[in-house]
């Protein structure tokens, strides 16, 4: 009877081992969790960096002479910029992005005219733009970490006029101004990180600004008309 019982046992061991891989391959085999959505990128938050580029402005004007009239339109310095910004944004839905921005760009842009009035002696007209800044609004259209947008807002420009009369007694002007106009613009920006931003922009600002100049025996009027400039920023946004 023993000698039944184990020649039964091990049977039922051998058979389990024939159709074990088999039976196993038969049942339901659970299916492995789908890996989740990446999260769309999200542009709200403010932030703070800075900006380099380069540019171009005009200046028009007329020296007004004893005897005759020069026209000097379209004296175009220009040279390099640098400077810094900052602002917040907003998302609205996943793909409107609004937002205001600030920014202060330092440039040392100069142009001179010189003119030689029949009285005798030389004149002078000196103009330089060393500061730009704007206040604008930004609507942007969002791809994820990709930002396409416009801006526009308050334009404001710095520079320096000097103008010298040497027909007669010398006569002087020699004064900062300041300017408020328009300015608009566009451009891309990218989130390399959550918090590390890239663009590329232009702006284009517009101005009227006049400056006259009366000596002894001549005059001139000097007037600052826009200003067009293309800069790349890298900045910081807070929080996640």
């Amino acid at each position: 009877m023993k000698k039944q019982l184990l020649c039964g046992a091990a049977a039922g061991a051998i058979t389990a081992m024939l159709i074990g891989p088999g039976f196993s391959a038969d049942l339901p085999v659970k299916a492995p969790p789908r890996p989740a959505a990446p999260i769309p990128y999200n542009w709200s938050g403010c932030y703070i960096g800075g900006h380099i580029g380069w540019g171009r402005t005009k200046f028009n004007g007329t020296w007004f002479g004893d005897s005759d009239t020069t026209v000097f339109p379209g004296n175009r310095p220009d040279g390099g910029l640098g400077g810094v910004l900052g602002g917040c944004n907003w998302q609205a839905n996943s793909t409107w992005v609004l937002g205001l921005e600030g920014d202060v760009s330092w440039l040392n842009w100069k142009t001179d005219s010189f003119f030689s009035p029949s009285d005798g002696g030389e004149d002078n007209i000196h103009a330089k733009l060393n500061m730009l800044a704007s206040l604008r609004a930004r609507l942007g259209i969002a791809f994820d970490r990709t930002l396409l947008y416009v801006t526009g807002g308050l334009g404001y420009a710095h520079g320096k006029v000097y103008a010298f009369d040497v027909g007669g007694p010398p006569t002087t002007l020699d004064e900062s101004f300041g300017k408020w106009g328009g300015v608009f613009g566009g451009g891309i920006e990218y989130a390399f990180t959550n918090n590390i931003l890239g663009r590329v922009e232009g702006m284009y600002y517009f101005f009227n600004e006049s400056r006259t100049f009366v000596g002894t025996n001549d005059s001139a009027l000097l007037q600052l008309k826009d200003v067009g400039l293309v800069r790349v920023a890298l900045s910081y946004k807070f929080g996640p």
